[in-house]
């Protein structure tokens, strides 16, 4: 192995690195996107609005996730952690999802963390779920993204009154979250590829 193949970041720690920025991305237009797409007197507030924010944010965080067990499944060189390191990269990557840009949220969040951990692997896994079945196994992105843009507008949109919500706007942003994450996806496949082959080299 080289020095700079040994001085690069191995593939778990380049996924934490940048799972924060792709965090921020996901959330900075949510509360535009609920206002256009939900009437005011339905938006959720206080801890309804915390889950919705922590569940949007899993979806990020399963793609991310679904990234490296592509990237894994498909290298010679597959680069595998021990079950103690890869609970260590789950948790860490759960405690990042558990938070908010929004100092107010972030502090109520923060206090119950807990409350979250179940609804942040239950979407997360789901996200990895649909990798396996539509890119894993199947071969056909068009559904991955179609699973993604359900399971986002699902939050989007959760505890409204379904007549208080324009499910065309809706639809359209899950579309493009989905359409993002899934340039995303394959972009991290590609560096997650080089990474690994690099530390097997």
């Amino acid at each position: 192995m080289g020095l700079f193949n040994f001085l690069r970041p191995t593939p778990d720690k380049f996924l934490l690195k940048l799972l924060p920025l792709y965090l921020e991305e996901t959330e900075r237009p949510v509360m535009r996107q609920r206002v256009n797409c939900i009437l005011g007197s339905e938006l959720t507030k206080g801890y309804a609005l915390c889950r919705q924010i922590v569940g949007l944010r899993s979806i990020t965080t399963g793609c991310i996730k679904s990234a490296f067990h592509i990237a894994n499944n498909l290298t010679d060189t597959a680069y595998t952690l021990g079950e103690s390191e890869f609970s260590e990269l789950t948790a860490k990557m759960e405690d990042m999802t558990i938070d908010s840009t929004n100092p107010e949220l972030s502090a109520t969040i923060c206090k119950f963390k807990i409350d979250y951990v179940g609804e942040v692997q239950e979407v997360t896994q789901k996200c990895i779920e649909l990798t396996y079945d539509y890119i894993i196994r199947g071969d056909n992105v068009d559904a991955w993204k179609e699973g993604v843009s359900i399971c986002y507008k699902e939050i989007l949109v959760h505890g409204a009154n379904p007549e208080k919500v324009n499910h065309s706007t809706a639809r359209s942003y899950s579309d493009s979250f989905a359409e993002q994450h899934g340039e995303i996806v394959m972009l991290l496949v590609k560096e997650l590829l080089d990474l690994m082959r690099a530390k097997a080299g």
